[in-house]
């Protein structure tokens, strides 16, 4: 099955499971999976919203831990270790993977070497073993995306103050069709982008014709 996302207001951790959710994946499913990772104190819960009218699934993730920093061989081994079917395990681990890289080159250093902050925490990590749950579960053998909205403004990090986007979503989507600004905030996250990649993710040929075309043929 492909899985296209139109991330017309972006992409996140938790939008991405949302949605997958909405498709109907039970959140039962994801949250074996999840219990399986031995994160203390960790419930997710599937909530139903309205979105500009529309019917939408909000995924939460509920933790008591405190702001957590994790290096990538920390992460690794915790998927290692975890009762997780191996499908889902290596998707998981290739997004983890990807966002170090892109860490690595940013902060001049190796992979093994890369502190996740923010990501590095049990919510992230829940989003992206859910998001490799729920693309399992579904049967998604390939994922489409179209443009994606980068957002202006500024963030908040351990490390100060950045541009949106973080320099570590710019590193992610290399290669991607972006549209500059389209948003106010950060529209794409470094988890988002990370799901993205690291899941084999490639711009739809027929999104990427019709975008290009009106780029040259206004």
């Amino acid at each position: 099955m492909l899985a296209f996302f139109d991330a017309f207001s972006g992409i996140s951790g938790d939008m991405t499971v949302g949605a997958l959710l909405d498709l109907g994946v039970s959140v039962d499913e994801v949250r074996v999976a999840l219990d399986g990772l031995g994160l203390p104190d960790l419930s997710v819960a599937a909530e139903r919203h309205a979105v500009g009218g529309l019917a939408a699934t909000k995924f939460v993730v509920t933790t008591r831990e405190s702001p957590a920093e994790r290096t990538f061989a920390t992460i690794r081994a915790l998927l290692d270790g975890a009762a997780l079917a191996p499908a889902v395990r290596t998707r998981a681990l290739a997004a983890f993977h990807v966002l170090a890289e892109a860490e690595a080159r940013i902060h001049g250093t190796t992979i093994d070497a890369v502190h996740f902050h923010e990501v590095g925490g049990a919510d992230a990590i829940a989003d992206v073993v859910a998001a490799a749950v729920a693309v399992e579960a579904l049967g998604i053998t390939a994922i489409h995306v179209g443009p994606l909205p980068l957002g202006t403004g500024m963030v908040e990090s351990r490390h100060g103050r950045l541009p949106i986007p973080a320099p570590a979503t710019v590193e992610l989507l290399r290669g991607f069709d972006v549209v500059l600004g389209d948003g106010a905030g950060e529209m794409v996250t470094p988890t988002g982008a990370a799901i993205l990649r690291g899941f084999g993710a490639s711009v739809s040929e027929l999104v990427s014709v019709i975008f290009h075309s009106a780029l040259t043929h206004p």
